[in-house]
């Protein structure tokens, strides 16, 4: 998981060059998309906002494909969108989805991602006691390639195991000659 510090932010007034250009110039995959609602409230479409830093809400996320995704739609002629925020909203796309809590394994983490067709969950952990949707905060960002890594160090981690019955079972055989 990216922490919440390192990962890009975006306003949903912001147009979709400058979300495109806070990507390259960070060198990362996704930002955040910061409304201008205030905590607790909910979005346009209903959903619950998340916080960020400061009590900023946080109204989901954007990646490199949704970028890419808008400019083609726009060159199109099929998106007059030109505002982050207005774009997001014409495709109907929300935080729904993409976000997971912070004490969910890497499976649920993965399932999530298939299920909604996403590469980037939002991570989210309550701000104290009983957790409601409304009082969770971003914590950071885990992409797909955070679970591929993760699960790379584990197998690396067990190789001595994995090799060591290998091993054992060319032994067992050769006895069975």
């Amino acid at each position: 998981m990216k922490p919440r510090r390192f990962v890009v932010t975006c306003t949903a007034e912001d147009s979709l060059a400058d979300a495109f250009f806070a990507l390259a110039d960070s060198r990362q995959n996704c930002a955040l998309v910061a409304g201008a609602e205030d905590f607790g409230e909910a979005g346009e479409g209903g959903e619950h906002l998340l916080k960020g830093p400061a009590g900023v809400a946080i109204c989901g996320v954007v990646t490199v494909a949704d970028i890419v995704r808008a400019v083609s739609m726009h060159k199109a002629g099929k998106c007059s969108h030109t505002s982050l925020g207005c774009w997001r909203l014409g495709l109907g796309m929300s935080s729904c989805g993409r976000s997971i809590a912070a004490e969910s394994s890497l499976a649920a983490a993965a399932l999530a991602m298939a299920q909604h067709g996403v590469h980037h969950l939002l991570v989210v952990g309550g701000l104290s006691g009983e957790v409601q949707q409304q009082q969770q905060q971003v914590l950071g960002v885990i992409s797909a390639l955070d679970i591929v890594v993760a699960m790379d160090k584990w197998l690396s981690e067990r190789s001595h195991l994995i090799q060591g019955t290998l091993a054992l079972e060319s032994v067992v055989e050769s006895w069975e000659l």
